[in-house]
């Protein structure tokens, strides 16, 4: 169960990191509206929908036992990252837009399957200590990578290098 917590541990890296990226490059490589915020706006619909409906097209075909979640949390991962690395190398709004849906419905199956995981295996006497420590994990993770980002952003580092 460790490498359940932590995948979600990675995620709180990653994610928070291209979180920022995309907003920077709303505002700066695909801007439309006022400071990026229609394509902010445009953006936060494509990560919604695809949040959403990722985890219930996993749900379909997948069995609720361990190896498809675990299966699950393997491609969750892999998809999510080559759908950031896409986001970097985004030549126009709309593979931007459709990677960044993609990238974070994998982060949804990641999110969704690593909790249910936990859910099901952890023994109840130390399930809420389990879930609090893959929770405080996460927080941890996606607050040293916003500042760690923040920085990057400070010294001139463009978004796409940091969705790298």
């Amino acid at each position: 169960f460790l490498m359940t917590t932590l995948s979600k541990f990675n995620f709180g890296l990653i994610v928070s990191a291209v979180n920022m990226a995309n907003v920077r490059s709303c505002q700066r490589i695909f801007p439309t509206g006022k400071d990026g915020s229609g394509t902010l706006g445009m953006l936060y619909i494509v990560v919604g929908i695809g949040s959403v409906i990722t985890p219930m097209i996993y749900q379909k075909y997948l069995s609720s036992g361990i190896v498809d979640s675990e299966r699950a949390l393997t491609s969750s991962f892999l998809i999510a990252g080559l759908s950031g690395l896409v986001v970097s190398w985004s030549p126009n709004l709309t593979v931007f837009l459709i990677s960044n849906g993609i990238r974070a419905g994998f982060s949804s199956v990641n999110w969704t399957y690593s909790s249910s995981i936990i859910q099901e295996f952890v023994d109840n006497k130390v399930l809420g200590r389990v879930s609090a420590w893959d929770f405080g994990l996460f927080e941890v993770s996606a607050s040293i990578s916003v500042l760690v980002t923040g920085e990057l952003f400070d010294r001139g580092v463009s978004p796409n290098a940091i969705c790298l």
